[in-house]
């Protein structure tokens, strides 16, 4: 004669493929649960789903982020000791320039000393002649004729440009708002990462469809 098919906790009919178990899943996950409780509350630990502790596990000072097993200086030494292990850089580097002086205060890693050396050796703006610093500017300015737009942060290259961009941003709020349709790409007609194209920038209905792929390509022809 094998076990009851009825639970011994609770009475009621245990699961399919318990038949050797003397209790229904329920119970004895709540049994389990309460075994654990027990075993925790005698080692002096706080029971489960109460929360990690508000100190820090090594150094017993409060944390300050208590979603954290450890406060800020032992997470730093513990990472700095584990990559020292690993042979890995420090992370968390000291508050010293290689040389041994305070860092510049406008650099992460070294003296105003060293930023000078590192300078000079790397060739870099400072080292510029006055007409090389005149041309390089005279490019970028040229480049990028900086004109300030409604819509604050974006700058224009030109009048024209800023024409595009306005067209351009036209034909995504129509998009969005359903007057205007996507259709497949006309080359060869697929869906997706379909873009909207220009010919004439002054009929901004004018649109073709094009895939980002074949868009690129006529692009590159045409420019």
């Amino acid at each position: 004669m094998g076990r009851s098919i009825y639970c011994s906790t609770c009475k009621k009919e245990k699961e399919p493929g318990r038949d050797n178990e003397s209790r229904c899943k329920a119970c004895k996950s709540q049994a389990n649960k309460e075994k654990r409780a027990k075993k925790r509350a005698e080692q002096g630990l706080l029971p489960l789903g109460s929360g990690r502790s508000p100190y820090c596990y090594i150094c017993k000072a409060v944390k300050e982020n208590p979603k954290e097993g450890y406060c800020l200086a032992c997470r730093r030494k513990r990472d700095n000791e584990y990559r020292l292990a690993n042979g890995i850089t420090k992370k968390h580097q000291t508050g010293k320039c290689p040389c041994g002086a305070e860092r510049a205060p406008y650099s992460k890693a070294y003296c105003i000393e060293c930023l000078s050396k590192r300078a000079k050796e790397r060739k870099i703006w400072m080292d510029y002649t006055d007409e090389q610093k005149e041309r390089r500017n005279a490019l970028q300015n040229a480049r990028y004729i900086k004109k300030r737009p409604e819509s604050f942060g974006i700058y224009y290259r030109s009048d024209e440009h800023r024409f595009k961009h306005q067209v351009r941003a036209l034909t995504r709020s129509y998009v969005r708002a359903g007057k205007l349709i996507k259709m497949p790409c006309e080359k060869c007609g697929t869906k997706k990462n379909v873009e909207a194209h220009h010919d004439d920038y002054t009929k901004p209905m004018d649109i073709r469809w094009l895939c980002r792929l074949h868009h690129r390509e006529h692009h590159k022809l045409n420019d």
